[in-house]
């Protein structure tokens, strides 16, 4: 398993985690495809799903920044909450540092290197969103939050 606590109550994935499910997450996040297993595991107080593709382009962002922000206030309220993509690196990293960045940890390149410092494989090939997501991410400025 490849769980990665990247800030209080707040949790990276993969698939086979969200699969395996041995913590128990109050609040999951899917950001690819493979819900339908995740679906049948147990019933949660809340499961997003929100699956974009892990390339050179943003999900709708307004969509993204809905998502992290609800996300973010799970974390603020104590609820554990897991996001998690195929792989555990690119797509749920670029959700985790959105909500990172709505509960004001990080912003900018710090939030790039926040991210990675916790999870080492965030934004990295395979998959073509990795290097792409870290770029935007480095480039946000904190008066979007």
């Amino acid at each position: 398993m490849s769980l990665h606590l990247m800030h209080a109550d707040l949790w990276q994935g993969s698939v086979v985690d969200a699969l395996a499910d041995s913590i128990g997450f109050d609040v999951v996040c899917t950001c690819s495809p493979e819900t339908e297993a995740v679906t049948s595991l147990r019933v949660f107080l809340l499961h997003l799903l929100f699956p974009f593709a892990d390339a050179e382009e943003l999900p709708d962002m307004e969509v993204a920044h809905r998502v992290a922000r609800l996300l973010a206030e799970d974390v603020a309220l104590g609820r554990r909450v897991l996001v998690h993509c195929t792989a555990g690196k690119n797509r749920s990293g670029l959700i985790v540092a959105l909500v990172l960045f709505h509960l004001g940890v990080a912003a900018g390149p710090a939030l790039v290197d926040y991210v990675r410092a916790r999870n080492p494989a965030a934004f990295t090939p395979p998959g073509d969103g990795g290097p792409f997501f870290a770029r935007f991410l480095a480039a946000l400025p904190r008066e979007e939050a």
